[in-house]
């Protein structure tokens, strides 16, 4: 007899979603080491309104059974996209977690006899991601003599990878990219300026929300 009836696993998991949505944005900016005095009135709800919708959207798509591991996913997303964007860092507290988290849950998930070969190639796409951000960083600072690109993007792009595997990780990056772009373009344009070479962009929001839909959806039809 299981420990929770699937029914109640809903309530629970959007019960917690509003207690880890609180936490969120503090633990966020604490880890990333931002000393200044955090967001106030409705900038400081929009931590719990991320978990809250994100957390929404995983049980419409899910089994209840996943229900709970997708909020804890919400959570630290949106806990690494609050750093990032307050202080142009991501934590290596939250994101290195997700790996052991993922390739964990890639072997409870696996189908009978497939948890060696899944974890390998989820293993594999974890390190994939780090290489390939990595070598990006390392290309951009011998050509242009600048760090365009941190290493904490690297460590999410791993964390990534240990949840979605090798087939998953385009996507992020797609969904990532063009994310990125779009926000930049809007951004620019309620400025009403251009686009700049040397303009300085957190990745990581846009990273998190890549790895969201594909560790949601999968990869599928990208």
């Amino acid at each position: 007899m299981p420990l929770l009836s699937p029914s109640v696993l809903p309530a629970i998991a959007m019960i917690l979603a509003v207690l880890l949505g609180m936490a969120a944005g503090p633990v966020g900016r604490h880890l990333a080491g931002c000393a200044e005095a955090g967001p106030q009135g409705w900038r400081k709800l929009l931590p719990v309104a991320a978990v809250l919708a994100l957390s929404a959207h995983a049980l419409l798509v899910l089994p209840s059974a996943q229900a709970l591991p997708a909020v804890i996913l919400a959570a630290v997303l949106v806990a690494i996209a609050e750093a990032d964007l307050e202080t142009m860092l991501i934590p290596d507290a939250l994101s290195l977690p997700l790996i052991p988290l993922g390739l964990l849950l890639t072997a409870a998930t696996a189908p009978d006899g497939q948890a060696w070969p899944a974890l390998a190639l989820h293993g594999i796409a974890a390190a994939a991601g780090y290489l390939l951000v990595w070598g990006l960083a390392l290309l951009w600072r011998r050509m242009r003599g600048i760090d365009a690109i941190g290493l904490g993007d690297a460590k999410l792009l791993a964390a990534a990878g240990a949840w979605v595997g090798p087939a998953g990780l385009p996507g992020v990056l797609l969904y990532a990219s063009v994310a990125g772009l779009l926000a930049a373009l809007i951004w620019q344009g309620l400025k009403g300026g251009r686009l700049q070479a040397g303009m300085a962009i957190p990745f990581g929001p846009f990273l998190a929300l890549g790895f969201w839909l594909v560790a949601i959806h999968g990869p599928a039809g990208l």
